[in-house]
């Protein structure tokens, strides 16, 4: 999507600001921008109202939206704009719910949103010995799921040229009840264990 700018992550945790003061900020960028960068915000518990006109992409935090069909379409039918799931849980291995679903969970989370039509955001959160976690200062990456989305990116790159919608009516999707197949592995996805393959080499350089 190129140079964005968001204008706070989990905006609704700064109880010094109105909703009021958000309208502001942006129309104050908007006017003051001579390139027209593109503009969001990232809530936290309350949703900004995207469909303000300074408003040019959809940001969201809420994992469960690309959890199963049906749910990420729905977002991006009510905005009638490019929606950006940039926080749906972390890979990774530490106490919060948020940061520790396994690989093959946050893969499939891309491949829901995908195939509804919309972005999703990556992060990691495995504990090491310095103590860092990739979430908060970036550095090496140590998880599964760089090298799966390699392959997605792969089928996304070489796909239309005119860009992608959405590639099946999350409405009317196959069943997953009694352990159906459904398109592109993703139940045998989610039935995989936790915990990392051997195939995939961990410390692998940031892309």
């Amino acid at each position: 999507m190129g140079a964005s700018i968001k204008y706070e992550g989990e905006f609704d945790f700064m109880k010094e600001k109105t909703l009021a003061d958000w309208d502001r900020l942006f129309r104050i960028v908007q006017s003051s921008d001579p390139y027209g960068h593109l503009r969001s915000i990232h809530n936290g518990s309350i949703l900004y109202n995207h469909t303000r006109p300074w408003v040019t992409h959809v940001s969201i935090q809420n994992g469960s939206a690309v959890e199963d069909y049906g749910r990420a379409v729905l977002y991006r039918d009510v905005y009638r704009k490019p929606v950006v799931f940039d926080e749906v849980k972390y890979e990774g291995d530490i106490e919060r719910r948020w940061g520790n679903i396994p690989a093959e969970e946050l893969v499939l989370r891309f491949w829901e949103g995908t195939i509804a039509g919309t972005y999703v955001g990556h992060g990691e959160t495995y504990r090491n010995p310095q103590d860092i976690l990739w979430w908060s200062k970036g550095g090496v990456l140590y998880g599964q799921s760089p090298a799966r989305l390699a392959f997605l990116r792969k089928i996304l790159e070489g796909g239309l040229p005119r860009g992608w919608s959405r590639l099946i009516n999350c409405r009317t999707a196959p069943s997953r009840a009694n352990g159906a197949n459904t398109t592109s592995g993703i139940s045998a996805a989610r039935r995989a264990p936790r915990g990392r393959s051997s195939s995939i080499k961990p410390n692998s350089p940031m892309a």
